[in-house]
């Protein structure tokens, strides 16, 4: 959980105070223990409040953050601890995701619509999905991109109607100015490029059909739909609060997951060290409200999780510094932390990608 004795840490020289209020802010359940956190926190630092704004917009969470900020302020009554022109700035950011929010919702409605009289199941994954089944409201986070998988196979379908597909959506793309990844019945950010033997004739059999704005879609189940967030803070360095948000609100939405069909799905996906390194740092961060458990074997040996406890059993102390730290790709502690969460057969070919990605960027800023 996040630490509520926030001075300690701040003495320690390890966590900055605004990460600490930052990680306490990450929560759509914002109850009293939060709030005296936080209080505690104001109380005793000089908080930066121009860098807590501009980590909470670059992770993602700058609408969740906001709403806790003036729930405080709420509380507090006239004695203010949030500058006034802090809390404006958080609403206009709140504003324009809302905005964002609501031209994407209203264009995935209309590709469905589109989808739907063509006979093209639509399954809604990550970002989409997630504001629909676990945000309330779904503005409470930043996205950027909609994600969805196709439920046929791409030779499956003629040429004729993968083109107009494709046109149609980039008329979206046009009208939301956010970016439209989909693929055939896979998704390259689920399987990491390859990496992962996931399997999507599986997640479609257990797919939920829903009505998404009057439209009929399919989401993954709570158990595929968890995985997937795991995988996803793996792709951000475990780091992203946006994402380590994702994967807590998930098990805070679902108390009746089923744990078992987790870790027997994730061992089937080759990906259980990664779901568990998510959940250990989601846990750390900003909270689970199911006590964390360790996996049952043979999903991750206990070596190994004592590994993750200890890689990502605490808040990372350049939390705000994830923006330039991951836009940058930097080869730092983050990413060897990264690797550590892999199969020994799957850190090979994992390095062997990063070490081409390196080069090109150094060829492409003329290095040698």
């Amino acid at each position: 959980m996040v630490e509520l004795s926030p001075g300690a840490s701040c003495r320690s020289g390890h966590i900055e105070p605004e990460a600490l209020l930052l990680c306490a802010c990450c929560r759509q359940r914002f109850g009293d223990a939060h709030r005296d956190a936080v209080r505690t926190l104001c109380v005793r630092h000089a908080i930066r409040w121009d860098r807590l704004l501009a980590a909470a917009i670059e992770h993602g969470v700058a609408p969740l953050v906001g709403a806790n900020l003036e729930n405080l302020e709420k509380a507090q009554g006239s004695d203010h601890l949030v500058p006034p022109e802090t809390l404006l700035r958080f609403k206009l950011a709140t504003l324009r995701n809302r905005a964002a929010k609501e031209r994407a919702g209203s264009a995935t409605a209309d590709l469905l619509a589109y989808c739907n009289e063509r006979s093209l199941p639509v399954l809604l994954i990550k970002g989409i999905a997630l504001d629909h089944l676990v945000y309330q409201p779904p503005s409470a986070t930043v996205s950027v991109d909609v994600d969805l998988v196709l439920g046929v196979q791409h030779d499956e379908i003629g040429k004729e109607l993968k083109t107009g597909f494709c046109e149609f959506v980039a008329t979206l793309e046009r009208r939301t100015g956010w970016g439209w990844e989909y693929e055939w019945f896979t998704h390259h950010d689920i399987t990491l490029n390859g990496l992962l033997p996931v399997s999507f004739r599986r997640i479609w059999e257990d797919a939920v059909a829903i009505q998404f704005r009057g439209q009929a879609a399919f989401v993954m189940s709570p158990e595929d739909l968890l995985i997937a967030a795991c995988i996803s803070c793996h792709r951000r360095r475990y780091l992203r609060l946006k994402l380590l948000c994702d994967v807590a609100e998930t098990v805070a939405r679902y108390p009746e997951l089923d744990w078992d069909l987790v870790w027997s799905k994730s061992l089937q996906y080759r990906c259980s060290t990664i779901v568990y390194a998510a959940l250990v740092a989601s846990s750390s961060t900003v909270g689970l409200e199911t006590p964390l458990q360790a996996p049952p074997r043979p999903h991750v040996s206990p070596a190994h999780a004592r590994l993750i406890r200890s890689l990502f059993g605490q808040i990372d102390r350049r939390i705000l510094e994830w923006g330039t730290t991951y836009a940058a790709g930097r080869a730092d502690w983050s990413l060897l932390k990264t690797y550590a969460t892999l199969r020994l057969d799957q850190l090979g070919p994992t390095l062997k990608r990063a070490m081409k990605k390196l080069t090109r960027r150094r060829r492409g800023t003329g290095r040698k």
